[in-house]
């Protein structure tokens, strides 16, 4: 009013104003003093302008300004950060205030060095313990369009949408869950089109959600996409090149092990390459051959030359061999060398291998180690080997002999065995014939010749029993075998009888028993016929008087 009555207008203030109907409009108002014919003022007039698509416009401008300037700052930041962890948290916190969400969420797949995927998630406007306690969200009906990229979800209230409270055991949000009735979730989606995660938004209140924030999270999405996208890159290349670094260390440590295994166990490398004809030994290569360690080596000026003579056509053919397209690849050899420069002789075991391109071996490569004390060590053995077996031979000759000599002794002891039991046995066989002729004689004295005919064949049948005993005497010396075959034994007892009884004598009853059902036995029957007797006569001779 003061600027209107000095200046003649005032105001200009901009504000809300109330209208008639009780709409709202943003309006800025004018005020003029209004003066008589002697300009004095006699009231003011105030004119108010609606300046509310004005407003309205500028608010546009200023939230897109804001709305860019939280874009650029998040797009900045995730420029410079490597750490996905770091990354999703500064999307989370840049989509909380694009949006004027309560709070948000960035769930979000990532995956280990062993290359197996699992889901993290970061949070905004909320303490972490808030969510610590819910497990992750599942791909129920409101989460799926998210979750599978197929696009925005916004909702003014989410509790309802008639995909909210569908999916058991719970109806909408779990127990204990902050209040969310505006809701809005963009998929976050690679390059390649994979789905790595998805932005979640909620407010309490209703409507908090319009096209501004649905476009500024959609362009904050993208962006993070972008950035996952080089974070994992990233990762995947410092993973690649910690592998490598690895892979080089562990390869220095066993070239390392290697060259301390060689030189303990004196072994030597070789590298030919037969294209170029290109040769390089090491220091103990060149020693077995009998260089210096400054020697300049040449297939054919080192190491055919360092051949023995002998030796060197059969190496050098078995090289052939290997670096042949046509050969195994394998080399694996014995050969002398006559050192270069030293004129040593040496004993070398070579092995190595060819590799091939498509037509010709291109690396031919392998070790050599001296064997000369083994070799020396096998001739002592071989020629140990050969004094052993002369021994041997001399001692089987001396063991033969002894053994001969046991027979012949043994044979002498079973010959005076056999002797007394052939004086016995011949004794026997005496008895009866001379019994019988006695009993033949008595009966012709006294003029009877009644039963002479028993007494005959009783005699014949000892001589030929004695006959039969001198043949066994002849097959023992003859070393002849004797003749089992199958045998009537009570009938060939009881032909005997009288044999035995005459050979007991008549103090001694004699009476033959034979065994009913007995079967034919196989056996020599002129070896049962002396037992048969002999045993009586004994039993006779040691027990007068006793009963057979």
């Amino acid at each position: 009013m003061n600027d209107a009555l000095t200046i003649g207008r005032g105001g200009g203030t901009e504000g809300w104003r109330i209208r008639r109907d009780g709409s709202k409009v943003w309006a800025v108002g004018e005020m003029s003093p209004i003066r008589d014919q002697a300009g004095t003022v006699i009231g003011f007039t105030k004119i108010l302008r609606d300046r509310t698509e004005e407003r309205a416009a500028e608010e546009a401008i200023t939230d897109e300004r804001r709305a860019l300037e939280i874009l650029n700052r998040a797009g900045s930041a995730l420029a410079a950060k490597t750490d996905l962890q770091e990354l999703v948290q500064i999307v989370t916190d840049a989509g909380l205030e694009l949006t004027g969400a309560q709070f948000g969420a960035f769930f979000y797949n990532v995956e280990n060095e062993a290359g197996e995927s699992y889901m993290l998630y970061t949070l905004s406007g909320v303490p972490a313990e808030t969510f610590s306690k819910f497990p992750m969200p599942r791909n129920t009906a409101v989460f799926a369009p998210t979750f599978g990229g197929e696009g925005i979800v916004r909702s003014d209230d989410i509790t309802m949408d008639p995909r909210y409270g569908k999916n058991a055991p719970r109806a909408g949000m779990p127990e204990g869950h902050l209040p969310v009735r505006s809701y809005l979730a963009v998929p976050v989606i690679s390059r390649s089109g994979e789905v790595t995660g998805g932005l979640f938004f909620g407010h309490a209140d209703i409507g908090v959600f319009d096209d501004r924030s649905e476009r500024g999270l959609e362009g904050l999405a993208a962006e993070a996409a972008v950035a996952i996208d080089n974070a994992r890159l990233f990762q995947a290349l410092e993973r690649e090149l910690e592998q490598r670094r690895k892979a080089e260390s562990e390869l220095a440590d066993s070239e390392a092990r290697l060259r301390l295994a060689t030189e303990a166990a004196e072994i030597g490398t070789w590298d030919y390459d037969p294209a170029s004809n290109t040769l390089r030994w090491d220091v103990r290569c060149k020693q077995l051959f009998g260089l210096s360690a400054e020697a300049t080596v040449t297939y054919e000026g080192s190491f055919l030359a360092g051949i023995h003579p002998d030796d060197r056509e059969r190496a050098h053919e078995a090289v052939q061999r290997a670096i042949s397209s046509e050969g195994s690849g394998h080399y694996d050899i014995e050969y002398r060398t006559v050192g270069i420069e030293d004129g040593r002789e040496r004993w070398i075991a070579a092995s190595g291998r060819a590799f091939f391109s498509t037509v010709q071996s291109t690396r031919f490569v392998g070790t050599v180690i001296d064997i000369t004390e083994r070799k020396a060590t096998e001739e002592r053995l071989h020629q140990l080997n050969e004094r052993l077996e002369e021994q041997v031979e001399a001692e089987i000759g001396k063991r033969a002999e002894a053994e001969e000599a046991l027979r012949q002794a043994q044979k002498m002891e079973a010959v005076g065995q056999l002797t007394g039991g052939i004086a016995h046995d011949f004794n026997n066989l005496l008895a009866g014939i001379s019994g019988s002729l006695e009993v033949i004689e008595r009966r012709l004295s006294q003029g009877r010749s009644d039963g002479i005919d028993r007494f005959i064949r009783g005699a014949q049948t000892s001589a030929q029993r004695a006959a039969a005993l001198t043949q066994r005497l002849l097959a023992f010396s003859r070393r002849q075998t004797l003749d089992p075959k199958p045998t009537d034994v009570n009938r060939l007892v009881c032909g005997m009888e009288d044999l035995i009884t005459r050979t007991v004598g008549p103090a001694i009853k004699v009476e033959v028993v034979g065994a009913a059902g007995l079967w034919p036995t196989r056996i020599d029957t002129a070896q049962l016929e002396r037992r048969s007797s002999t045993s009586p006569s004994t039993l006779a001779t040691r027990c007068p008087g006793a009963a057979s």
